[in-house]
């Protein structure tokens, strides 16, 4: 399958020489759902816009559907780019309506074919009997659903999203994201979408890319990314674990737990990290760890440990929850080791 965005080595930087993006490079393959996801500041809106035409890289390149779109000698217009963008707040025209709205990126395009695609985009997204509202008239779920209509309507060979899911309801968000997702997938467009809850990187992505110091640290599936990240950086970016320095030996790791068996090539006295996951340990009833803390998650208890400087959080079950200063120990069954940054 071939790619519909790639990303080369991308560098910029604003006033003072504040450096925002740093030798960024992803590729996204046709009809492919990425996410962009970071820590606050690490150039991930900056790389959207930069893709989109907005912002101008000091450096690199950038290519839309094989065709190079930015690099050293070129730079197309955003409106030449094919590439359709939904703002964090939509963007919707307060004064039109919902159809207006769809209809006003279709300028220059011949008014049957505008037409009929305003119809196929409302249908697509379910909001045709919204046509004739205002957008203070409809809620934050169908602002979005116009909003989202509006940039296929283009019919454009990508669609950047920046957040879409920061301003929506907590208790309609899985819901909307599941309809976007639809939404894009039976579209058949290729999308790069900049989220910063990780739990929504990975309902929606077929790809995840983390964006670290303006870098792309690694691009990953979601099962990828959550069992093997390629650095400490990218693991405290991917959920909850446990991130313990260790020591190689002849038969494993040697870390605050203890002794762990687990297969390695490095020498032995080499540093390591030990990524250990919350739900890869078991709770054992004797040990030199203390109980800090608990809290309930739904599926059980996150318990949080600590033995001199280092702490360890495990899940536990409502029939292992240990009392606070209770003394206990783990069984570690399942890690994932990285060579120290």
């Amino acid at each position: 399958m071939s790619s519909t965005l790639e990303i080369q080595e991308v560098c910029k930087s604003f006033t003072k020489g504040t450096e925002v993006l740093s030798s960024a490079s992803l590729t996204l393959r046709e009809n492919e759902i990425g996410v962009l996801i970071g820590p606050s500041g690490s150039g991930k809106s900056t790389l959207l816009r930069s893709i989109a035409g907005l912002e101008i890289p000091d450096s690199g390149s950038i290519s839309i559907a094989g065709k190079c779109v930015n690099d050293a000698r070129t730079y197309l217009e955003p409106s030449d780019r094919q590439v359709g963008f939904l703002f964090q707040d939509f963007a919707l025209f307060p004064h039109l309506t919902v159809e207006q709205n769809i209809r006003f990126g279709l300028h220059g395009v011949d008014k049957r074919v505008a037409s009929d695609r305003v119809q196929k985009y409302m249908q697509l997204c379910s909001i045709s009997e919204l046509k004739s509202r205002y957008p203070h008239q409809i809620s934050g779920g169908q602002q979005q659903r116009v909003a989202l209509a509006r940039a296929l309507a283009t019919e454009p060979v990508m669609l950047l999203l920046d957040e879409p899911f920061s301003n929506v309801d907590e208790n309609l968000k899985a819901q909307i994201r599941t309809d976007m997702v639809e939404l894009i997938r039976a579209s058949k467009t290729t999308a790069l979408i900049v989220v910063h809850d990780i739990e929504d990187a990975y309902a929606i992505a077929d790809k995840i890319s983390v964006l670290i110091e303006g870098r792309v640290a690694q691009s990953a599936s979601p099962e990828e990314l959550y069992s093997s990240p390629a650095s400490s950086g990218v693991a405290s970016v991917t959920g909850e674990v446990n991130l313990l320095s260790a020591k190689a030996s002849s038969f494993g790791f040697t870390c605050a737990i203890g002794e762990l068996d687990q297969p390695h090539d490095l020498e032995a006295g080499q540093g390591a990290t030990l990524v250990i996951r919350p739900e890869d340990l078991n709770l054992e009833k004797e040990g030199d760890w203390t109980v800090e803390e608990m809290r309930y998650s739904g599926i059980g208890y996150l318990v949080k440990c600590i033995n001199n400087l280092e702490r360890v959080s495990v899940f536990v079950s409502a029939a292992e929850l240990p009392a606070v200063n209770d003394r206990v120990g783990f069984k570690v069954h399942r890690m994932h080791w990285i060579v120290n940054d």
